[in-house]
């Protein structure tokens, strides 16, 4: 569990308390800490989640061109099956 969840959760307009609900393996105190820091720091961290963003990005995008193993094609398959049916 990175800073990044935090963030990116705060940044979406969720309260501290429901950010700590969320990621139950960070405390609210941690949670008040990473938006403190955030909040003193704001142009180097959005540099920083901008770059993790994109980093992100690349990465499905490299795992959406792989080719998927048999068992992966077949339960989407059936995921599809699924909701069509």
């Amino acid at each position: 569990m990175g800073v990044e969840h935090v963030l990116e959760a705060y940044l979406a307009g969720s309260l501290p308390e429901e950010i700590a609900l969320e990621f139950p393996t960070v405390t609210l105190e941690q949670v008040h800490g990473t938006i403190a820091w955030y909040l003193r720091n704001r142009t180097e961290a959005d540099a920083y989640l901008e770059r993790w963003r994109a980093r992100a990005r690349e990465v499905r995008s490299q795992q959406s061109g792989a080719v998927q193993p048999d068992l992966i094609r077949r339960l989407r398959q059936l995921a599809q099956d699924r909701v069509a049916g």
